[in-house]
């Protein structure tokens, strides 16, 4: 997962590699709009954690000079902004949750070497290591074995991974 100060601070980066990619930067809008939204639920929530605690003292010496009434408006006060700080904070809470879920979905950064290509069947080799086997048979893939051997049911397999992925 990419760290948030690249979005921050580079998402002009993020958006030329999704252009490389040719994937839509829909993603990275989305995480730059939830951190901000998130940010601004952070610091309502601290400003209203510094308002109790002002109206906090304000009990201290209210209770001193014996006004009672003064005490119990200032403790309803107290009640009521306790109830916008817990609300403030399970919004802040949520705008992380979906900030960081979308931003898992955001691929790492291509390195500058990576040749930009129109799909994955024009791709290119870049190396090739070490040296090619000579084999007097022509040998099987994992799937061919396994579906032989009845080791699993690919067609199941298939159902439950989608296109594209390997259920070993």
């Amino acid at each position: 997962m990419l760290d948030m100060r690249m979005f921050r601070e580079n998402a002009e980066v993020l958006r030329a590699d999704h252009d490389k990619r040719k994937m839509p930067q829909d993603n990275i809008d989305e995480v730059i709009r939830l951190d901000n939204a998130w940010k601004q639920a952070s610091y309502d929530s601290d400003q209203l954690r510094k308002s109790r605690n002002e109206a906090a003292r304000g009990i201290a010496a209210a209770k001193k000079s014996g006004d009672s009434e003064a005490v119990k408006k200032i403790m309803e006060e107290v009640s009521s902004i306790g109830s916008k700080i817990e609300e403030l904070s399970k919004v802040s809470e949520d705008f992380l949750k979906q900030r960081d879920t979308i931003r898992m979905r955001v691929p790492n950064l291509l390195h500058e070497s990576v040749p930009v290509g129109e799909d994955d069947q024009k791709n290119t080799l870049h190396s090739l290591h070490g040296q090619k086997k000579d084999l007097d048979f022509e040998p099987k893939n994992h799937n061919d074995i396994i579906e032989t051997n009845g080791w699993v049911d690919l067609a199941r397999a298939a159902k439950i991974t989608g296109s594209r992925f390997y259920f070993l």
